[in-house]
């Protein structure tokens, strides 16, 4: 008779643990289905609220930030230009003025240096010190406001032509509104550091952006890529300020489209200026001809897809 009660007791225990793991299960993988506020009535779409939206970012985040050193057994360093007056990239350009919650991408980089989200680091001196130095000896300090209205944000030509995009209100930073647009004008390209890399771990090869500067136009003599390059900001804070950050994508206004996907998915176009080797130089240092840049820019983005390639050949 004991030994009946004892198994009668057994069986009742794993019918209890059975039902409390069906229970967290349930749970784990539908937690949305719980919030009355972002599922509507069967048949309609789901509504992600705010709140959804922040940890699906945070966890695109971390997934993206979670690579070991020592499982990356390749890397390829390159240098990409983004111009904004391709129609691919038009999202980054537009609008030039906040409108319905959005802003091009200067927009928000200043708006992260006024709030002090964002670091600021200088450029180089020479044109061969055009990459990126995130030492805190190349930090531009945020009490320097006349140093980064006058020598970092701001388009200067001559004497005569003067457009900061920034201006001192109430002893604080905030975007100067009278020649904001000319500055934006000025500014139509953003250079790129982005690596390539294979994750042996994964066995997969992705790319990472680390470093984005935005690039002022200049004529004639005036149009060094030094001159031209504004700051330089680490890409890392750049994601987080532009994760929510809605954009126009097409001609679907209800798109969910954020800037920060839009980066991720590499859905903006943009041209290799060079790639980072012991010679310190740009494509355009050792070639003029305009179809050996090219048959050069072809032949690095080949690289790229050829690692890949090789890789699975048996």
């Amino acid at each position: 008779m004991q030994r009946i009660k004892f198994m009668f007791v057994i069986c009742f225990s794993s019918l209890l643990l059975t039902l409390h793991a069906q229970g967290k299960e349930t749970l784990f993988f539908q937690p949305v289905q719980s919030l009355s506020d972002t599922v509507s009535t069967p048949g309609t779409e789901t509504v992600l609220t705010d709140s959804v939206k922040k940890v699906i970012h945070k966890l695109q985040d971390a997934v993206q930030a979670n690579i070991r050193t020592d499982d990356v057994v390749w890397s390829k360093t390159i240098y990409r230009i983004i111009d904004m007056r391709e129609k691919q990239n038009f999202s980054l350009f537009f609008p030039l003025e906040p409108q319905d919650g959005m802003k091009n991408l200067m927009t928000i980089l200043l708006d992260g240096v006024i709030n002090k989200t964002l670091t600021v680091y200088r450029k180089g001196l020479r044109d061969d010190q055009f990459r990126p130095d995130f030492s805190p000896s190349m930090i531009v300090p945020y009490d320097s406001t006349d140093y980064m209205i006058h020598s970092v944000f701001s388009y200067k030509e001559g004497n005569d032509i003067f457009y900061p995009a920034l201006r001192v209100e109430g002893g604080k930073l905030a975007i100067d509104n009278m020649s904001i647009d000319e500055f934006l004008k000025h500014q139509q390209r953003f250079l790129i550091k982005e690596v390539w890399f294979f994750d042996k771990h994964r066995s997969v090869q992705e790319s990472r952006i680390v470093a984005i500067a935005p690039l002022l136009s200049y004529t004639g003599d005036n149009a060094s890529l030094i001159k031209s390059l504004v700051c330089w900001f680490n890409f890392d804070q750049v994601r987080q300020a532009i994760s929510e950050a809605k954009i126009y994508w097409g001609d679907n206004q209800s798109s969910d489209m954020t800037m920060g996907l839009f980066f991720d998915q590499r859905l903006f176009s943009g041209y290799i200026l060079g790639v980072d080797d012991i010679y310190h130089r740009t494509l355009l240092d050792y070639l003029t001809n305009e179809n050996d840049i090219r048959k050069e820019q072809n032949k690095i983005q080949e690289s790229l897809i050829d690692f890949e390639n090789d890789l699975w050949e048996y």
